[in-house]
């Protein structure tokens, strides 16, 4: 091969090889997204709730999350997924502002569509205690935004150094994430998947823009809890 020949070959190899901070992350994502999937379609219904909530979630989501930030980005994983306690009172006042925002919302739909505060008859009230909804809605909540927001988001806005083109793709890829549970999920059917989505998409949006200027996922997390229950409780 001549030199010629050699530099263009090591050319193409190095652009090739270059790889940014955010397609790694994207593909520390995909990798989760790819095993929640699969748990999703080989057990959906077999397994009592507080399997995926307590066990799978924090499995699938964050030990591959952990593996890439210790292993390869070399960083103390709480405090670079925005975890910290620094105005907690604020973020939790917030959060009860706009999860029971999200309320309302949900009490307003079935105001609209059943002519009641309360669905007709809840789902999920059929086979759970409220308590017990209660802490699956903060398992939930805490899993998902270390995942999208304090793992995924957090680093978008760090390498984009913008709002909306990162919380737009953020949006995009948490209604990726629950693509899995909705569809094979017996609870949820029909009309009903696409308006969860819908909301899921205003909620992700609603969480990015807060989660912003701070970059403390606390916040993020107290939304998401209020929000959960408004769909259990509402549905």
């Amino acid at each position: 091969m001549s030199l010629k020949g050699k530099e263009i070959f090591t050319s193409e190899h190095r652009s090739g090889s270059k790889v940014t901070p955010t397609q790694r992350m994207l593909n520390v994502w995909a990798v989760v997204l790819i095993l929640w999937a699969f748990y999703r379609y080989y057990f959906q219904n077999d397994l009592p709730i507080w399997i995926d909530e307590f066990v799978a979630k924090p499995l699938l989501f964050l030990l591959p999350v952990y593996y890439y930030v210790s292993r390869v980005e070399l960083k103390p994983f709480w405090s670079s997924l925005g975890v910290t306690l620094r105005h907690w009172r604020f973020d939790l006042g917030l959060g009860v502002v706009v999860g029971t925002i999200f309320l309302i919302m949900g009490v307003l739909a079935n105001l609209m569509q059943h002519g009641t505060v309360l669905s007709p008859k809840p789902r999920f009230l059929d086979d759970f205690t409220p308590g017990f909804l209660v802490a699956v809605s903060f398992a939930s909540a805490v899993w998902e935004e270390l995942l999208m927001r304090g793992f995924q988001l957090k680093r978008l806005f760090e390498e984009k150094k913008m709002l909306f083109r990162p919380v737009l793709l953020n949006c995009f890829l948490y209604f990726f994430l629950h693509i899995p549970i909705l569809f094979t999920s017996e609870q949820i059917t029909g009309y009903m998947i696409l308006q969860v989505l819908a909301m899921d998409v205003m909620f992700s949006l609603v969480v990015g823009l807060l989660f912003y200027p701070k970059r403390s996922v606390l916040l993020p997390v107290f939304v998401h809890f209020f929000y959960n229950l408004s769909l259990y409780f509402l549905l």
